[in-house]
């Protein structure tokens, strides 16, 4: 689980799949941000979810697979649903499209950063909450300052 100041974000599972879920410190209960079954912005239900999401205030990021792919999404602490930050298919800047994600997007206010994969590479892409669409941060063979070029990011 995530958590910064009074806020907490997780992963949990029951007997039908698993989801994205958020809390208040010193409330009971949680409420759902996403879960199996939910739509995926532009595709299918979702089907999976990689590791813990990160919160940063009320901002919610994580990576979620449906049939035929994955991305990297966002969702508001206390609300449900989620919007697109990228996905597969998505132009990664400066090469084709996006294959697949690590498994952690990170989240810092309105700031998203993921490790992204593409054909022959990959990268670490900054987007924005609310703004579909990545910039690049740093992709493989860029020079790491005061040594060569990056081999594996």
């Amino acid at each position: 689980a995530s958590s910064i100041w009074s806020h907490v974000a997780f992963q949990g599972y029951d007997s039908g799949g698993q989801g994205s879920y958020t809390g208040s410190v010193g409330a009971t209960g949680s409420a759902k941000s996403v879960d199996f079954g939910d739509t995926a912005p532009g595709h299918g239900s979702f089907s999976i979810f990689f590791s813990d999401p990160s919160i940063s205030g009320s901002n919610v990021a994580f990576q979620g697979l449906y049939s035929g792919g994955q991305g990297i999404y966002t969702g508001t602490v206390g609300a449900t649903g989620a919007a697109k930050i990228v996905d597969t298919g998505d132009t990664a800047p400066g090469h084709g499209a996006f294959t697949a994600f690590g498994s952690t997007a990170s989240i810092s206010g309105s700031n998203v950063a993921f490790p992204g994969y593409y054909s022959g590479g990959q990268g670490l892409y900054p987007g924005t909450v609310g703004a579909p669409g990545s910039t690049k941060l740093v992709d493989d063979g860029d020079t790491a300052p005061g040594h060569g070029a990056s081999s594996t990011l």
